[in-house]
């Protein structure tokens, strides 16, 4: 009833609210750390992709969740002050609703596979060996999803029939063409570089197959119309763990497979790394692969009882799934408590991988100060530009070229 506020909804109120302003708190660092504490020469057009990607990531979230806060309040107007702000008898109480979550929710959903893009990129172009490309290209494709994103606020009424989300307009299915650039420059990249393997490479190619296996069923489904009372299709719970939360999450152990060196000093395993890659991959396969099928055999998300033989074994293989994805994480866990809790893990140079940011030109683990130095920034890559100058100095000398270790670059001063 209208100003019957009941403590569990006021618990709920506050509690998304608290959460709420702790992300803005939490974003507002981020992005005034990047803005304001960047190194001399450190442009905002030579920023590393990760570091761009998490200031756009930012950026989007500062607009959407003032929104979704608003949202809040009139929600609490109605339940202590008997307000009809979203009584069903209230003309465009559902439009309010509808815009406010998605306003929030749905960038969210943009904002995990935006960040991911940028992790991707500065992995692959550290393992290639080589900048990107075009690094002006990757820093724009990656703006343009987080504008894409808030394209989400243009949803109609259509939004609680929708089934492939959170692309089912034409407007939001957009995000694909940055996400093939930057996938592209990718390949491009390794290609004319000088490649080697690491298991965070693993988890990159382990994202791209999630998003062709993601990107094949949305043509399948578009062409036998699957449909969804208020979006409640299987269907999308495929969707969401081949497209939405596989991709993000494969791309969140890598870094941590990446980066684990330079934060931790120690080396992870690689072995068990692998081994997790290969269950978080099969993983949201199967369970994406499940719920789709079970979509495509017209089941409702949630149905249990009455299901067919048939369906029972989808649910089945969808569960296995679940499984092997709550396995592939506790291989992380173990794999970070015996490489770095339990000090197993071999010693990490400062500069293992001949990395190309910054952040590879000091020890491992950086000091709390960052830096006793910094070198000079003049590109993207500034420590692939130090390591290049270096080489063309002791070829003009007559000296013979630098090994790994011998090298000046990638150390922090005494």
């Amino acid at each position: 009833m209208p100003g019957a506020a009941t403590q569990a909804t006021n618990l709920w109120i506050i509690s998304l609210a608290v959460m709420s302003i702790g992300f803005l708190l939490a974003l507002a660092s981020l992005f005034t750390t990047i803005v304001t504490l960047r190194t001399e020469g450190m442009t905002m057009r030579r920023l590393p992709a990760f570091t761009w990607a998490t200031l756009v990531a930012s950026a989007v979230t500062f607009v959407a969740t003032p929104i979704f806060l608003s949202g809040l309040l009139l929600f609490g107007i109605d339940e202590h002050f008997g307000g009809t702000l979203f009584a069903s008898t209230t003309v465009g109480s559902v439009a309010i609703w509808q815009h406010t979550v998605w306003l929030y929710g749905r960038p969210d959903v943009y904002l995990l596979t935006l960040v991911a893009l940028g992790a991707a990129t500065d992995i692959v172009v550290t393992q290639a060996r080589r900048p990107v490309l075009n690094h002006t290209a990757v820093m724009v494709a990656l703006a343009l999803i987080g504008v894409l994103s808030l394209a989400s606020i243009s949803s109609g009424s259509s939004v609680t029939q929708a089934v492939i989300v959170p692309t089912y307009t034409a407007l939001t299915s957009l995000v694909v063409i940055p996400i093939g650039i930057i996938v592209l420059l990718w390949l491009g990249s390794t290609g004319l570089g000088r490649p080697r393997f690491h298991v965070s490479l693993l988890f990159v190619v382990g994202a791209i197959l999630l998003w062709l296996l993601g990107g094949a069923n949305v043509i399948v489904a578009t062409i036998r119309g699957v449909k969804g009372f208020n979006g409640n299709s299987a269907w999308v719970a495929g969707n969401a763990h081949a497209v939405v939360f596989g991709p993000p999450t494969l791309l969140a152990v890598g870094a941590i497979y990446h980066w684990g060196p330079k934060m931790w000093g120690r080396r992870l395993n690689l072995g068990l790394g692998a081994l997790a890659w290969l269950c978080l991959l099969v993983g949201f396969i199967c369970s994406g692969m499940g719920y789709y099928l079970l979509g495509y055999n017209g089941v409702p998300l949630g149905l249990v009882s009455g299901a067919t033989s048939y369906q029972k074994g989808l649910y089945g293989l969808a569960e296995a799934g679940g499984a092997l994805i709550a396995l592939g994480v506790l291989v992380v866990i173990a794999d970070l408590f015996l490489s770095v809790t339990a000090r197993r893990g071999a010693v990490a140079g400062d500069d293992p991988y001949e990395g190309l940011t910054l952040e590879w030109a000091t020890t491992s683990p950086p000091p709390r100060w960052g830096f006793d130095s910094v070198i000079e920034v003049r590109s993207e890559a500034p420590l692939f530009v130090a390591r290049d100058a270096e080489r063309n100095e002791r070829a003009a000398a007559g000296l013979p070229p630098a090994g790994a270790d011998q090298t000046s670059i990638g150390t922090a001063a005494p």
